[in-house]
């Protein structure tokens, strides 16, 4: 007795070709990550860096005390607010957000996020937790694109 097995690929292969190309050119999922990574770090600054794998360090008391002084926001990392908007708003001219096929350059060029490293300071970071843009890229790869 033989058992035959037949099987026609053409729709595998249209897939494979498919996923081919959303690998290659990651554009149209770039958005959707800046958009995450904005939010990330929006709620960084809202939490003061506590809700991080690495929190940021709390404020020496004469710092404190100085913005207190000074009348400036009590917030890590905020005197202005520069680094914030620059790292969490696209309209600010700081901002920086490059698409390629294959990159997404996103972050901030303000003087004051090279400052704040440089002096000690804890950088501004975003969660270790990447699972949410890998879910994205993935999406994207296998034709969801939601």
């Amino acid at each position: 007795m033989a058992v035959e097995v037949t099987a026609d690929t053409r729709e595998v292969v249209a897939m494979a070709h498919g996923m081919r190309d959303r690998v290659v050119d990651m554009r149209p999922v770039w958005p959707r990550v800046a958009n995450w990574l904005a939010s990330q770090h929006r709620q960084a600054f809202r939490a003061g860096g506590r809700n991080l794998p690495h929190p940021w360090r709390p404020l020496a008391q004469s710092t404190v005390e100085r913005k207190r002084r000074d009348n400036l926001p009590a917030d890590i990392l905020v005197r202005r607010g520069q680094l914030m908007r620059s790292v969490t708003t696209r309209r600010d001219r700081r901002h920086v957000e490059r698409m390629t096929p294959t990159e997404l350059v996103f972050g901030t060029r303000a003087p004051v996020a090279a400052l704040s490293r440089h002096q000690g300071r804890d950088p501004v970071q975003v969660p270790a937790d990447i699972t949410p843009i890998a879910d994205m890229i993935l999406d994207h790869i296998m034709g969801g694109g939601r």
